[in-house]
């Protein structure tokens, strides 16, 4: 039946991949869908002794607990139609290789396209929509990356904000899905480690990190630089923002200062 909701799902049935998958397209899906549920049930207050009894879910579970409220608050939102978002996470990971069954190369981009076909044909709303597409498109971001630099952890989070989280319970998810049985325990401890390292920088750090207030604005600066809105100005905001993120800009006479210098080179 899912193939005439989803086009083309079944062509990832027996479709293999290279290492370091162990397991067919359609397969590694299926254990996608079994992590991340087991992963939102380790999350939730439903949680039992056993539910988070094995070493990767232990790990997980004891990093994740000091921002159980905020995930089990993310998960639990409804959208306006009845459909809760846990639902929409589990249609994520079920379409999340579907470029695979195109390309195996080009997956990622294929699978985005696919992703909006899914979404339209479904009537899903514009906010499901946009959550859909930024998991798919920043998951590989949370798994690619060794180290986060502060500049990094901000453009990542100012970018997706809390959309961010169902890129990393993605993240989680598919390494999970990826090797099976087959765990590294130095690996995965790596993975939770860099995955709670964001989440403490969206809960804890965002008013320094993520999204911290800004010594000048928009006018203040057309003031500065005697100029009315432009596409210029947006940039120098930007420019200040992360300047602020890294310590470069510390005080509102430092801001300044380096509105004058960016805008010359502008």
């Amino acid at each position: 039946i899912l193939k005439y909701v989803i086009a083309d799902i079944d062509l990832l049935v027996g479709l293999e991949q290279p290492i370091p998958h162990r397991f067919d397209v359609w397969s590694h899906t299926l254990l996608v869908i079994e992590r991340i549920n087991i992963i939102m049930t380790a999350i939730s207050y439903q949680r039992t002794d056993q539910t988070a009894a094995t070493f990767d879910l232990g790990m997980l579970v004891i990093q994740f607990d000091r921002y159980r409220s905020q995930l089990v608050a993310h998960i639990s939102r409804e959208y306006g139609i009845g459909r809760s978002h846990r639902s929409l996470l589990i249609l994520t990971v079920l379409i999340h290789n579907l470029g695979k069954s195109t390309s195996i190369d080009n997956h990622v981009s294929l699978t985005r396209q696919y992703a909006k076909e899914v979404a339209q044909s479904l009537r899903l709303t514009t906010d499901e929509q946009k959550r859909l597409l930024s998991a798919l498109s920043a998951y590989r971001q949370v798994l690619d990356t060794p180290e986060w630099t502060v500049l990094e952890l901000h453009r990542f989070w100012y970018r997706l904000g809390e959309k961010g989280i169902d890129a990393i319970l993605l993240a989680v998810a598919d390494y999970l899905g990826t090797v099976g049985a087959e765990l590294e325990q130095h690996e995965w401890l790596i993975i939770v480690e860099r995955v709670t390292i964001l989440l403490d920088t969206y809960f804890n750090k965002y008013d320094t990190i993520v999204n911290p207030p800004l010594y000048l604005d928009g006018n203040d600066i057309m003031d500065m630089l005697d100029q009315k809105g432009s596409p210029k100005i947006g940039k120098l905001l930007t420019a200040l923002r992360e300047a602020q993120v890294t310590g470069e800009v510390t005080s509102v006479e430092s801001a300044r200062d380096f509105i004058y210098h960016q805008a010359a080179d502008l």
